[in-house]
């Protein structure tokens, strides 16, 4: 596993960031080490989801940096040419345009598309 040096000479672990997506009844797991992701039905997204109610390109995935050298990821509803998708994204029970994640979020894309976003060390 590589790690960071941080300012002070220490080591910082990098982090495994894991999202989840249950379809179907039926979960896969996606390790998140990509600065973006596209999120959609549409066969040329980074994350490929089925469902009538997903918009062709439902969502990003947007890593950003933190000041200790280790990053987290922020979820905007829509594509990336800034086109909100149809039926919107909720977080934990919140509907958004964007939010940044923290682990264990809950995160539905459509009636029977979810994800769980989870950070491992």
């Amino acid at each position: 596993m590589s790690s960071l040096r941080s300012k002070n000479g220490g080591q910082h672990s990098m982090l495994k960031h894991i999202l989840t997506v249950i379809q179907n009844s039926v979960q896969r797991s996606i390790c998140l080490d990509a600065v973006t992701y596209s999120i959609g039905r549409s066969s040329y997204n980074t994350i490929v989801l089925e469902g009538n109610t997903l918009s062709r390109q439902h969502a990003i995935l947007l890593r950003l940096p933190l000041a200790d050298g280790s990053y987290r990821y922020r979820l905007i509803d829509g594509s990336v040419a800034g086109k909100r998708s149809t039926n919107g994204i909720t977080v934990n029970g919140r509907r958004c345009q964007s939010w940044d994640l923290q682990s264990g979020d809950l995160i539905i894309f459509a009636e029977a598309v979810q994800a769980i976003y989870q950070i491992q060390a």
